[in-house]
Protein backbone atom coordinates (compact mmCIF):
# COMPACT_ATOMS: atom_id res chain seq x y z
CA UNK A 1 0.00 0.00 0.00
CA UNK A 2 2.70 2.45 -0.21
CA UNK A 3 5.84 3.58 1.98
CA UNK A 4 4.80 4.20 5.90
CA UNK A 5 7.39 6.62 6.48
CA UNK A 6 7.57 6.02 10.79
CA UNK A 7 5.91 3.84 12.97
CA UNK A 8 5.63 6.46 15.57
CA UNK A 9 3.85 8.83 13.57
CA UNK A 10 1.72 5.89 12.86
CA UNK A 11 1.12 4.11 16.46
CA UNK A 12 2.04 6.74 18.96
CA UNK A 13 0.82 9.59 17.00
CA UNK A 14 -2.59 8.10 16.62
CA UNK A 15 -2.67 6.73 19.92
CA UNK A 16 -1.59 10.22 21.23
CA UNK A 17 -4.56 11.52 19.25
CA UNK A 18 -7.36 9.23 20.46
CA UNK A 19 -6.01 9.43 24.24
CA UNK A 20 -7.02 12.67 23.63
CA UNK A 21 -10.21 12.09 22.81
CA UNK A 22 -10.90 9.56 25.65
CA UNK A 23 -9.57 11.98 28.62
CA UNK A 24 -11.79 14.45 26.58
CA UNK A 25 -14.86 12.19 26.71
CA UNK A 26 -13.94 11.01 29.89
CA UNK A 27 -13.33 14.44 31.70
CA UNK A 28 -13.55 17.73 29.70
CA UNK A 29 -12.43 20.47 27.65
CA UNK A 30 -10.38 21.84 30.61
CA UNK A 31 -8.84 18.37 31.17
CA UNK A 32 -7.79 17.73 28.05
CA UNK A 33 -6.33 21.45 27.37
CA UNK A 34 -3.57 20.41 29.20
CA UNK A 35 -2.14 18.02 27.94
CA UNK A 36 -2.26 19.68 24.73
CA UNK A 37 -0.60 22.55 26.07
CA UNK A 38 2.23 20.17 26.98
CA UNK A 39 2.57 18.69 23.98
CA UNK A 40 2.97 22.11 22.15
CA UNK A 41 5.62 23.69 24.39
CA UNK A 42 7.13 20.62 24.13
CA UNK A 43 7.82 20.71 20.64
CA UNK A 44 9.05 23.79 21.11
CA UNK A 45 11.95 23.24 23.43
CA UNK A 46 12.72 20.85 21.47
CA UNK A 47 13.06 22.73 18.43
CA UNK A 48 14.65 25.57 20.34
CA UNK A 49 16.82 23.16 21.71
CA UNK A 50 18.04 21.79 18.01
CA UNK A 51 17.91 25.64 17.45
CA UNK A 52 20.66 25.93 20.56
CA UNK A 53 22.81 23.34 19.22
CA UNK A 54 22.90 24.55 15.59
CA UNK A 55 23.68 27.82 16.39
CA UNK A 56 26.44 27.07 19.00
CA UNK A 57 27.99 24.71 16.51
CA UNK A 58 27.99 27.62 13.89
CA UNK A 59 29.61 29.55 16.46
CA UNK A 60 31.68 27.65 18.34
CA UNK A 61 32.92 25.07 15.59
CA UNK A 62 33.00 22.57 18.19
CA UNK A 63 33.94 18.81 17.28
CA UNK A 64 31.37 16.27 17.15
CA UNK A 65 30.67 13.90 20.12
CA UNK A 66 33.29 10.83 18.73
CA UNK A 67 36.31 11.52 16.60
CA UNK A 68 34.81 10.78 13.05
CA UNK A 69 31.44 11.69 13.13
CA UNK A 70 29.48 14.93 13.61
CA UNK A 71 25.85 16.00 13.65
CA UNK A 72 23.82 16.15 10.52
CA UNK A 73 22.60 19.43 10.42
CA UNK A 74 20.89 19.37 7.31
CA UNK A 75 18.80 16.70 8.40
CA UNK A 76 18.33 18.61 11.54
CA UNK A 77 17.44 21.87 9.70
CA UNK A 78 14.75 19.50 7.81
CA UNK A 79 13.76 17.90 10.47
CA UNK A 80 13.20 20.99 12.44
CA UNK A 81 10.72 22.98 9.82
CA UNK A 82 8.83 19.74 9.76
CA UNK A 83 8.56 20.24 13.57
CA UNK A 84 7.35 23.66 13.47
CA UNK A 85 4.49 22.49 10.86
CA UNK A 86 3.50 19.15 12.71
CA UNK A 87 3.07 21.28 15.99
CA UNK A 88 0.62 23.90 14.47
CA UNK A 89 -1.23 20.47 12.90
CA UNK A 90 -1.19 19.10 16.18
CA UNK A 91 -2.71 21.80 17.34
CA UNK A 92 -5.58 22.10 14.80
CA UNK A 93 -6.10 18.12 15.13
CA UNK A 94 -6.91 18.37 18.64
CA UNK A 95 -9.50 21.32 17.95
CA UNK A 96 -10.85 19.14 15.20
CA UNK A 97 -11.45 16.27 16.86
CA UNK A 98 -13.32 17.49 19.60
CA UNK A 99 -15.31 19.95 17.83
CA UNK A 100 -16.30 16.28 15.54
CA UNK A 101 -16.58 14.25 18.54
CA UNK A 102 -19.46 17.10 19.96
CA UNK A 103 -21.19 17.37 16.30
CA UNK A 104 -21.41 13.95 15.78
CA UNK A 105 -23.55 13.49 18.60
CA UNK A 106 -26.44 14.65 16.16
CA UNK A 107 -25.61 11.95 13.83
CA UNK A 108 -25.14 8.85 16.11
CA UNK A 109 -26.50 10.13 19.68
CA UNK A 110 -25.00 8.10 22.41
CA UNK A 111 -23.40 5.35 20.06
CA UNK A 112 -19.34 5.64 20.87
CA UNK A 113 -18.02 3.41 18.56
CA UNK A 114 -18.92 5.02 15.31
CA UNK A 115 -18.65 8.46 17.03
CA UNK A 116 -14.77 7.56 18.14
CA UNK A 117 -14.21 5.92 14.47
CA UNK A 118 -15.53 8.72 12.58
CA UNK A 119 -13.07 10.98 14.19
CA UNK A 120 -10.22 9.54 14.26
CA UNK A 121 -10.94 8.76 10.76
CA UNK A 122 -11.45 12.28 9.37
CA UNK A 123 -8.85 13.79 11.99
CA UNK A 124 -6.17 11.14 10.79
CA UNK A 125 -6.85 12.18 7.40
CA UNK A 126 -6.99 15.87 7.56
CA UNK A 127 -3.39 15.08 9.35
CA UNK A 128 -1.61 12.56 6.69
CA UNK A 129 -2.81 15.42 4.32
CA UNK A 130 -1.51 18.48 5.80
CA UNK A 131 1.75 16.62 6.81
CA UNK A 132 2.19 14.94 3.86
CA UNK A 133 1.88 18.65 2.15
CA UNK A 134 5.19 19.86 4.72
CA UNK A 135 7.12 16.93 4.08
CA UNK A 136 6.46 17.13 0.39
CA UNK A 137 7.57 20.41 -0.03
CA UNK A 138 10.77 20.05 1.83
CA UNK A 139 12.02 16.35 1.11
CA UNK A 140 9.93 15.53 -2.38
CA UNK A 141 8.22 12.28 -1.13
CA UNK A 142 6.20 10.72 -3.15
CA UNK A 143 2.20 9.67 -3.38
CA UNK A 144 3.11 6.46 -2.32
CA UNK A 145 4.38 7.89 1.09
CA UNK A 146 0.85 9.98 1.50
CA UNK A 147 -0.92 6.77 1.06
CA UNK A 148 0.44 4.20 2.66
CA UNK A 149 0.99 6.45 5.75
CA UNK A 150 -2.38 6.91 5.53
CA UNK A 151 -3.35 3.21 5.05
CA UNK A 152 -1.14 2.75 8.78
CA UNK A 153 -3.11 5.38 10.44
CA UNK A 154 -6.50 3.87 9.08
CA UNK A 155 -5.64 0.16 10.55
CA UNK A 156 -4.20 1.99 13.56
CA UNK A 157 -7.31 4.46 13.67
CA UNK A 158 -9.21 1.09 14.12
CA UNK A 159 -8.00 -0.88 16.76
CA UNK A 160 -7.76 2.13 18.99
CA UNK A 161 -11.59 2.77 18.31
CA UNK A 162 -12.03 -0.54 19.37
CA UNK A 163 -9.96 -0.41 22.37
CA UNK A 164 -11.39 3.01 23.61
CA UNK A 165 -14.72 1.80 22.77
CA UNK A 166 -14.19 -1.48 24.91
CA UNK A 167 -13.08 0.87 27.65
CA UNK A 168 -15.51 3.21 27.57
CA UNK A 169 -18.75 0.55 27.22
CA UNK A 170 -17.82 -2.18 29.40
CA UNK A 171 -15.01 -1.08 32.29
CA UNK A 172 -15.25 2.51 32.63
CA UNK A 173 -17.91 3.70 35.32
CA UNK A 174 -20.31 6.68 34.59
CA UNK A 175 -20.04 9.61 37.00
Amino acid sequence: FGIVTSPGSTVLFTGKLMMLLLLYIREDAVVVRQPIYGLLFGNVLLFALAFVMRHHNLVAATPGLTPGRAADFAFLNEMGALMVWGTAILFFDCILMILLYERSRSWFRDRIFPRLALCGVLVLTFDQMAFFAGLHMLTGAGLDVLIGGWFAKMAAVALYTVLAGVYLVYFERPI
